[in-house]
C-alpha cells in the first residue's frame, strides 16, 4: 500500500541521516591533550591538519544560531521510534480504514480484473404476451448469474422497450434475486400509446451473502391484453457489503 511503502522510505532516509549525524558529529567526549578530537576533524577525513585550520579560519567572526547536537541526535531517534510504531500499527490487524485512506489513493488503476462482479445481458427479439393480471413471466432471455465471495449490495439497472394493445395498460416489472423479489417490490408502467416507449427501472437487494446468485427479471400486464417488448439490457453489479 502507498502509506505504508511512504513510511518505510521516511524511515530508511531518518536511519541514514542518524547515521550520518553519529559519524559526523559523535556525542561529545573530552579528549585529552593531544588527541584526536571529531569535532575539530571539520572535514571528517579523520586527520586534523590545515584544511580544517582553514575551514576554521575561512568562517572566522560569523554569526549564526548554535546547535544542540545531542538533542538532534534524540529528536531523530525519537522520530525513528515513532515511524516505527507507525509501520507496526498499519500491518496490524484491520488497520487500513476510511480514515487512513488518502483521498485520491485508490483508482481503477490497480483494481484487479472483475474486482466488483457484475453481469449483464441484452435481447433485441420481439417478445410477446397475453399474461392475465396478478400471474408474473419470466421475461425472455432476461437473467443472468452473478458468483461474489463476500456480502453485497446488489444494484439492478434494466432498460425496457415495450408497447401493449390496445394502449392504456398497466406493465409490471420486478426483479428477482434467486426466489427474492428485489426493492422496490415492483414497478407499474402505464403505456399510453401503442408506439413503443422506453423505460429504466433500478431495483436493488442490499445485504445479500456470498455465494451464486440467478438475477431475473418478471413482467405481467393487466387485463390480459396484448404486450410486446423489444429492447431491452439486464445489468447486475456486486458492490461490497
Amino acid at each position: 500500500m502507498i502509506l505504508k511503502k511512504d513510511l518505510m522510505v521516511a524511515i530508511l532516509a531518518t536511519f541514514c541521516l542518524t547515521a550520518i549525524l553519529f559519524t559526523a558529529i559523535p556525542i561529545r567526549s573530552t579528549p585529552g591533550p593531544g588527541e584526536y578530537d571529531p569535532w575539530i576533524d571539520t572535514n571528517d577525513d579523520g586527520i586534523i591538519n590545515y584544511e580544517d585550520l582553514f575551514n576554521l579560519a575561512s568562517r572566522y567572526g560569523t554569526l549564526g544560531t548554535p546547535i544542540n547536537k545531542t538533542d538532534l541526535l534524540l529528536e531523530l531517534n525519537a522520530t525513528v521510534e515513532d515511524l516505527l510504531s507507525r509501520v507496526e500499527a498499519l500491518e496490524a490487524p484491520e488497520s487500513v480504514t476510511t480514515e487512513r485512506i488518502a483521498d485520491g489513493a485508490v483508482t481503477n488503476e490497480k483494481l484487479a480484473a472483475e474486482a466488483i462482479p457484475f453481469a449483464s445481458v441484452s435481447g433485441v427479439t420481439t417478445t410477446t404476451t397475453t399474461s392475465t393480471g396478478g400471474v408474473w413471466e419470466d421475461m425472455d432471455a432476461m437473467n443472468v448469474t452473478i458468483t461474489f465471495n463476500q456480502t453485497s449490495h446488489l444494484l439492478i439497472v434494466f432498460t425496457l422497450m415495450a408497447s401493449t394493445n390496445p394502449a392504456g395498460n398497466n406493465i409490471r416489472l420486478r426483479a428477482l434475486v434467486g426466489a427474492q423479489p428485489a426493492f422496490p417490490a415492483e414497478y407499474q408502467l402505464l403505456c399510453d400509446s401503442t408506439a413503443y416507449d422506453t423505460w429504466s427501472c433500478s431495483f436493488y437487494k442490499p445485504s445479500v451473502t456470498s455465494g451464486t446468485y440467478t438475477v431475473k427479471i418478471q413482467w405481467w400486464v393487466s387485463g390480459g391484453m396484448g404486450y410486446a417488448h423489444i429492447r431491452r439490457v439486464l445489468t447486475v453489479i456486486a458492490l461490497p457489503g
